[in-house]
């Protein structure tokens, strides 16, 4: 190869480098890209947890807003999902009865963290951003971990106070 071949090579690779990773998806006018995502801050994929454990979500790319505001392909707010997921972009993400599998957890009020209570053993859990309506972003604004719940959190017992006998 010449010197003159590797230079354009090189002129080509230096211009594509910052458009790498930034793709929009479908013919939606959503401006999805790879750099707007969801994860999990805590816990980490692979935690072993006791039940009630605290599920703490990131969203980069998007506005958290409660459900039913905002009304662009710019915000939404997040749902998990246990057992199941991505849910593919511009499908309806389910509300379900308590006890459901796979079981979607709506956290319609912007939240970005709560506690979760899951029944012992291991869980998949999917975090699936959408917007107002509840219409997914699609497996670009998801994410997935896996934890396995052995046990149950026990709140310490309240402090015993005595008054003394007269």
């Amino acid at each position: 190869m010449d010197v003159r071949s590797i230079l354009r090579r090189s002129a080509l690779i230096a211009l594509a480098a910052p458009l790498q990773g930034c793709w929009l998806l479908g013919s939606s006018d959503a401006t999805i890209t790879q750099a707007s995502r969801v994860r999990f801050i805590e816990p980490a994929d692979g935690a072993t947890v006791y039940t009630p454990f605290k599920v703490k979500l990131g969203v980069s790319g998007y506005t958290v807003r409660p459900a039913g505001q905002g009304g662009d392909s710019s915000s939404g707010h997040h749902h998990l999902i246990v057992g199941a997921g991505p849910i593919p972009e511009g499908d309806p993400i389910a509300f379900d009865p308590a006890g459901a599998t796979p079981h979607f957890i709506h956290w319609g009020m912007g939240q970005t963290e709560a506690m979760v209570d899951l029944p012992f053993g291991r869980h998949a859990i999917t975090a699936q951003f959408a917007d107002g309506a509840h219409m997914s972003y699609g497996p670009l604004a998801a994410a997935k971990i896996t934890v396995t719940v052995v046990g149950v959190e026990v709140a310490p017992p309240a402090p015993v106070t005595t008054t003394p006998a007269e």
